[in-house]
């Protein structure tokens, strides 16, 4: 039997690990990650290799040879363009005339893989995926099967609202050669988005092999890591153990082997596996051939110590460590998690704490190298030299005595594991935030956008913004990118000045976040001036970590702009829709007809303007911003109703401080609560306007249902998050809302805009010609509850799928994760908290016990499955 080895991929995300060396060649302890795959052919009794190569290739084939040194048969196939996974092995194709194996040479594993093909065989079919169920599915392609194992289903890098399994695509396949005539000839083809999902369309058969062992994609520096870690703790079984004479020590089994039992498997032609194997082993200390250890040297496991490894006097070293061959490391340095590649020198008094540092290197005396920080090949630190957490200096530089190195060199940056969440990119002010990664954050959306275009900026108040926006008009600028300035306006002025001007490209907001006065939020807009699209925040992000950033020429260093009166059009388009009529017969017996508060915010101003052109009687509270920040909002909300019980108003509108969201009191000085609010507006809405279409999240109550049947309009039902509202609402749409206080009237703008929705109210109030109080009074009544259950990361795609496998039918409704109706008048929604370890519930019944109990029932459910998940 044959097995195709892919080794053809650079590894960006790895880099500088794999500058001058493709990815399965990046070391991993003793040997490059691809040794430990060929290693793991040859026990399995595959001796006949082909190895497909595109980056580098002549590294791998130097290396490798003919393979005759490890008793392999090698060939290579050297594909001239990028072909991807499947198109790589296509290219192959002259060499597979019967069942194959495929597997990725970037990958560390202990799978059986006499199993998985043993599987395929039994099974009779066209292709079987070795499957793996992992943590956190979101990176990867995730597989949906059948109890039989069939596959009914593939998921590219799902989000959690779409998670339907934890089992994930591991690259291991075993294939019958007819798979390669669905592969195109000389094309960029995959494996996982393209052939797959064709061959589940045309009714071929795939089987899942649920692999049981070790696998991880070493795909980034914080996996790598992890997998450095698991091998030398000996959570990876390997064919030949670590160590100079590891072979021949008597070692105590850890676990047991998946599929393992006496003899061959008796079926499989060309292939026997020689059984018992050894279990994974611990040892605390792992040597070498000729390693030296002075006596006083304090090691504390797992370390891995290479051959001919000099350990000098004084030097503490903290395991997990991995200190590979031909190394020195000298008097009272301390290593801690790292991992230090061959022939490098630690000098004195050296601290390596969380670090890598690659092949060839020099870090003299005094050293500190914090988590995270990759130090590429042929680097010199001189003495004294601080390099802070998560910077990579790329191969071949020198840093001077006594720098403190607190960006990558060259790029500039620091690094983060995710960059975006529901309220963009959020971070502590110059902790997380540093204008350093202000920079570095605008150059990634830089590289992203086309030279020459002009992103649109807007900011709030707060010096904290300020500096960071300017930081990010530096990155923006050094990828070629214009800037347009606005300053201190409203977030929809800011969405309008994008959506109107064609040579805007993006938009960015800064603000502190309304939950936490030390965080800042940035929030990216397309050229729609529409949140920012998961795909698009993915390209960004992708840019962030790689490092990778365009620079501009000298003249073609970005513009930045300062437009004279950046409201002027917001409020020209804004005043020609209102109906001015409807307004003035808004209670007339009323004085004044709104009370407004604007937060100290950014709406103040622009609010006045636009109420003042409408010549609408108002009582403005806090006016235009005066530098105050949110603290307080709900006690400030609490404290305009009390002005508004003892004023003759007809309505009170409290903007937040980016003039998106709104809060209503009535006449009485009663504060609606979110959801009332939104069930009002609706209902005035649709009274204004029967048949309408509206766009609503699935999670509110089926008060809104009612409304909208009441005057015979449409549903188009999306996700909670504001851009999934924001993208529906982008038609022939009247009215959206997320109950949460962000309103959106695509009459103008797809976008949420309080100061919109409070003009739109009175508009709606005055042709309803009845005081807000009365119209709640007749609205739908609901009962809702609310609950999370608290789940660990890594239980999260066990429970999706135990929770898919358990709810199916015309019921269930598969939106921002599980919506469960029971009857017409119950119904539960559960959904993981895409940014914390939660699940969140929601139920509606009949009463509020009733909603209570259900919410109670299904976390209790959940919870059985999270225990169970841990054990």
């Amino acid at each position: 039997m044959k097995a195709v080895v892919m080794a053809g991929g650079e590894g960006s995300r790895l880099r500088p690990l794999t500058i001058g060396r493709p990815k399965p060649m990046v070391p991993l302890v003793d040997k490059p990650v691809l040794g430990h795959i060929l290693e793991l052919l040859k026990y399995h009794g595959i001796t006949e290799v082909v190895i497909t190569l595109q980056y580098l290739p002549s590294v791998i084939q130097d290396f490798y040879g003919d393979g005759s040194a490890l008793g392999l048969n090698i060939t290579y196939v050297v594909e001239e363009m990028p072909l991807g996974t499947a198109g790589g092995v296509k290219n192959a194709a002259a060499h597979l005339n019967d069942t194959f194996l495929v597997i990725s040479g970037d990958a560390l594993t202990d799978f059986n893989l006499q199993a998985a093909v043993q599987h395929h065989i039994t099974a009779g079919a066209l292709a079987t995926l070795a499957v793996y169920p992992v943590p956190n599915p979101l990176e990867y392609g995730a597989v949906v099967s059948d109890e039989n194992g069939n596959i009914t289903q593939f998921l590219e890098k799902p989000d959690w609202s779409a998670v339907r399994s934890d089992r994930v695509n591991t690259g291991i396949y075993v294939l019958e050669p007819a798979v390669l005539d669905y592969i195109p000839d000389d094309v960029a083809y995959d494996f996982s988005t393209e052939l797959f999902p064709d061959l589940l369309q045309r009714g071929e058969r795939l089987q899942a092999y649920v692999a049981e062992g070790y696998w991880c994609d070493v795909g980034t520096i914080s996996e790598y890591m992890r997998a450095s870690a698991d091998l030398i703790s000996g959570k990876v079984w390997l064919p030949q153990p670590l160590g100079a004479t590891a072979a021949a020590e008597a070692v105590e089994p850890s676990r047991e082997i998946p599929g393992e039992r006496q003899g061959n498997t008796g079926g499989t032609p060309g292939f026997s596996l020689p059984f018992p194997r050894s279990s994974p082993t611990r040892r605390d200390l792992i040597l070498g051939a000729d390693v030296e250890i002075a006596a006083d040297a304090r090691i504390d496991g797992p370390v891995y110590l290479g051959n001919a490894v000099k350990i000098k006097e004084g030097v503490t070293i903290q395991g997990p460590c991995v200190v590979r061959d031909y190394t020195i490391v000298d008097r009272y340095s301390r290593l801690e998690h790292c991992v230090v590649w061959r022939n490098t020198y630690i000098g004195e008094t050296c601290e390596l704490l969380g670090a890598i540092v690659c092949r060839q290197c020099s870090l003299k005396s005094g050293t500190i190298a914090y988590e995270d920080v990759v130090i590429g090949d042929n680097c010199v630190l001189d003495e004294n030299c601080v390099v802070h957490p998560d910077v990579k200096l790329w191969p071949n530089k020198r840093i001077e005595p006594g720098a403190v190195v607190r960006e990558s060199i060259i790029w500039g940056s620091r690094g983060r594991r995710s960059l975006f969440g529901r309220a963009g990119v959020s971070g502590v002010v110059n902790v997380d935030f540093t204008p350093e990664f202000a920079a570095k954050l605008g150059s990634s959306l830089g590289a992203n956008l086309p030279r020459g275009s002009y992103v649109v900026i807007n900011r709030d108040s707060h010096r904290s913004s300020r500096m960071l926006i300017r930081a990010l008009m530096s990155g923006l600028s050094s990828a070629g990118v214009d800037v347009w300035d606005l300053g201190e306006v409203p977030v929809p002025v800011a969405r309008h000045f994008v959506r109107t001007n064609p040579s805007a490209a993006a938009g960015v907001h800064v603000r502190l976040s309304p939950l936490d006065q030390r965080v800042v939020d940035i929030r990216f807009m397309d050229s729609q001036g529409l949140d920012q699209s998961r795909i698009a925040e993915r390209s960004v992000e992708r840019s962030f970590s790689r490092e990778d950033f365009r620079r501009a020429f000298l003249d073609e260093v970005g513009q930045i702009d300062y437009p004279a009166d950046p409201t002027a059009g917001y409020i020209e388009s804004f005043v020609a829709g209102v109906n001015r009529d409807r307004i003035r017969a808004t209670a007339p017996h009323v004085h004044p007809q709104l009370v407004v508060d604007t937060s100290h915010g950014l709406g103040g101003e622009t609010m006045a303007t636009v109420l003042n052109l409408l010549e609408v009687d108002y009582l403005p509270l806090n006016g235009p911003k005066l530098g105050a920040l949110r603290d307080q909002f709900r006690h400030q909300l609490q404290h305009m109703a009390k002005i508004m019980g003892v004023l003759d108003a007809g309505v009170g509108v409290k903007l937040d401080v980016d003039g998106e969201r709104v809060f209503l009191i009535d006449e009485r000085g009663v504060v609606l609560d979110d959801l009332t609010a939104a069930l009002l507006l609706l209902e005035l809405a649709m009274y204004a306007n029967p048949g309408a279409k509206v766009a609503l999240p699935a999670v509110l109550p089926r008060a809104f249902e009612t409304v909208v049947d009441r005057y015979d309009g449409q549903i188009v039902f999306t996700q909670s998050e504001l851009r999934d509202l924001m993208r529906a609402a982008d038609g022939d749409v009247l009215f959206a809302t997320d109950g949460a206080g962000h309103f959106i009237f695509p009459d103008l703008q797809p976008v949420s805009d309080g100061l919109l929705a409070t003009v739109r109210l009175l508009e709606y109030l005055g042709l309803r010609q009845a005081a807000v109080s009365e119209i709640v009074a007749d609205l739908p009544h609901f009962f809702m509850a609310h609950h999370r259950v608290d789940c660990p990361w890594e239980a999260k795609g066990t429970v999706m799928r135990l929770l898919n496998q358990s709810y199916q039918g015309d019921g269930v409704v598969t939106i921002d994760g599980l919506k469960i109706h029971f009857g017409t008048e119950e119904w539960v929604h559960i959904g993981p908290n895409p940014e914390q370890p939660l699940f969140e519930i929601r139920a509606e019944a009949a009463d509020s016990e009733r909603a209570t109990a259900l919410v109670k029932e299904h976390g209790d459910q959940l919870m059985q499955w999270i225990v169970a998940s841990d054990r």
